[in-house]
């Protein structure tokens, strides 16, 4: 009878086809990114890397900027937030306009 076959290989033999996932997709603190994390902060300037949400999410990000930070001879402190009202509208984001530069590393923006 056509239309019984289901499967999940790229053909549609039945009412199922290839599953796509368009939604958004998570985030990855890739290498790249953080070379760009270090390449925009001043050098001689305090560096905050704040880490916003879940600390099984965030928290190993942020250990992986401050080890990268660090290693370039700043001066890193760290911060942490579950929650911010509004919240973060980006997973990551560096402000050195301030007194000290911040980092904000929010992987569920």
């Amino acid at each position: 009878m056509p239309g019984d076959e289901y499967n999940n290989f790229g053909n549609n033999s039945g009412h199922m086809g290839p599953v796509h996932n368009y939604g958004k997709q998570p985030f990855r603190l890739t290498e790249d990114l953080i070379r760009q994390v270090v390449a925009s902060c001043p050098p001689g300037k305090s560096v905050v890397v704040h880490a916003v949400g879940q600390p099984a999410k965030s928290f190993p990000m942020q250990a992986v900027l401050v080890d990268a930070l660090k290693k370039a001879s700043y001066h890193v402190d760290v911060n942490s937030t579950i929650m911010m009202v509004p919240g973060p509208t980006q997973p990551l984001s560096v402000d050195p306009h301030g007194s000290v530069t911040i980092v904000m590393i929010a992987p569920d923006a």
